[in-house]
């Protein structure tokens, strides 16, 4: 089977995300009890492998992708039935690796479609697992305030915490670009352990604010009015 071959070593645990939170799925292997997918030649001994990854901050689900074309997704795989001594991830067309970094595979997406990651033994190239991963075209993006969910004033002064969806599928489909970016006035800070959220302190001086968002091959404007705070003051923060 061909596909484009990346030698990453054998340093990818759990771990690597720290205190994120993640979702995990099994391999196409591992799911179905360590038989060897129709046209692969597996590695012995190995019943499969568990792929990791940081989910939707509101979601919930342990599902990793799909993934928005021209943006990039963080994954993690490790072995339940025996060491990874040595390992390549192999892609196919439309996704690609585009950094390993602190125990990460960095996929990016350019192309939609459904396309495998395998991860193969790098001597023999018999496949320990894979994991089929969607690509889509970005559509929209909406922002939602995370503590107050449907609230889009905004109070002057205070620190709001701020969810990205990324639309897809005709409004169906959330997607996952990890290096979505979001600038406003004054600057946003992106939640260390959240991907698709950020911290923005609204200014005083305004009546509106305008984010920009990059994600995907696409650059969107959202809009948000401003209003002074409750007459008790800024909401309390309700998440670390």
């Amino acid at each position: 089977m061909g596909g484009r071959r990346w030698t990453v070593g054998a340093g990818l645990v759990f771990g690597a995300f720290g205190l994120a939170c993640v979702g995990t799925v099994e391999g196409e292997r591992l799911a179905n009890g360590g038989a060897c997918p129709e046209g692969e030649v597996c590695v012995e001994g190995h019943e499969g492998l568990i792929f990791t990854g940081q989910v939707l901050y509101d979601e919930g689900l342990d599902r990793l992708g799909p993934i928005l074309v021209g943006g990039t997704f963080q994954l993690a795989f490790t072995s339940l039935t025996g060491d990874l001594r040595s390992f390549d991830v192999v892609t196919e067309r439309g996704l690609g690796v585009e950094a390993v970094v602190g125990g990460k595979v960095t996929l990016v997406s350019d192309a939609p479609g459904d396309a495998y990651v395998r991860v193969v033994d790098r001597a023999s190239g018999r496949l320990y697992d894979r994991l089929l991963v969607e690509m889509v075209e970005i559509e929209d993006v909406a922002l939602d305030n995370v503590e107050e969910p449907g609230r889009e004033v905004l109070y002057a002064g205070c620190e709001e915490m701020i969810g990205v969806d990324l639309i897809a599928g005709g409004g169906t489909l959330r997607a996952f670009d990890q290096d979505v970016d979001v600038d406003a006035p004054g600057g946003v800070v992106a939640d260390p352990f959240v991907w698709d959220c950020f911290r923005y302190v609204v200014p005083l001086d305004q009546s509106e604010v305008t984010f920009t968002i990059r994600a995907g091959d696409g650059t969107f404007v959202e809009t948000r009015p401003v209003e002074p705070p409750p007459v008790e003051g800024c909401p309390e923060r309700t998440t670390d």
